[in-house]
């Protein structure tokens, strides 16, 4: 039988000042997996339920979603626009803006994945590539990790989407889909992470967002040269 935690009001108060002081420890407060069982596996993810013992000895009940993870990617043109995707989510029934993604295939690096989407969804390559870290879309019960990339974009060819993927393009300046992302004109969590982390880049440089990409292109296209 799965009890509510045993923490009195007391106890919780002591274990907050203990993690506010540091000195909880990672084994106080780890879950450990007493069974499990994978009721779904599915093309894109898998549903576990687990049975957890928590901290303080009771058990709990755990559905979590594995999935392996994804990349995606920023274009940014010499122009000072970015390119963003429209695309019909089914979970929300209707378009939403997003960056172009894509699920890591077995084995992929997620740069490599975050290049082919760049491809395959914008029909660019990229003349320089930087990394804008990794986000957990949802810890609480998703194991999901994205790798976030921006790219110095050049055209090359049409784009190639998957079969069964239907979308169309939103080229639009950086400082717009900021202002997008700031006034919740964007929702999608990848996206608004990307472009403010993008944005923390070129802050504090004396530069405009069109002055920073115009460099960035011509350093890049300098660096190729020399090569």
């Amino acid at each position: 039988m799965m009890t509510e935690s045993n923490y009195t009001e007391k106890e919780s108060a002591a274990l907050e000042v203990a993690v506010a002081r540091g000195e909880s420890r990672l084994e106080d407060w780890s879950e450990v997996t007493i069974e499990s069982h994978r009721p779904f596996e599915g093309r894109v993810f898998a549903v576990d339920v687990d049975t957890v013992r928590l901290p303080d000895g009771s058990l709990a009940r755990r559905e979590l979603l594995r999935h392996s993870g994804g990349a995606a990617v920023l274009p940014l043109h010499e122009d000072g626009t970015v390119t963003l995707v429209r695309q019909y989510r089914k979970v929300f029934e209707r378009l939403m803006t997003e960056m172009p993604a894509g699920k890591l295939e077995s084995g992929e690096d997620p740069a490599d994945c975050a290049r082919r989407e760049l491809g395959e969804e914008v029909g660019c390559r990229a003349l320089s590539f930087w990394s804008l870290g990794t986000a957990l879309p949802s810890p609480g019960y998703c194991g999901e990790r994205l790798w976030l990339f921006a790219a110095l974009a050049e055209e090359d060819g049409e784009p190639k989407p998957d079969r069964g993927e239907f979308l169309t393009h939103l080229r639009l300046p950086f400082d717009e889909a900021l202002g997008l992302a700031v006034t919740g004109g964007i929702e999608d969590a990848k996206t608004l992470l990307a472009i403010l982390r993008q944005a923390e880049k070129m802050r504090g440089t004396g530069m405009t967002s069109l002055e920073w990409v115009q460099a960035a292109f011509a350093a890049a296209r300098r660096t190729a040269g020399e090569e």
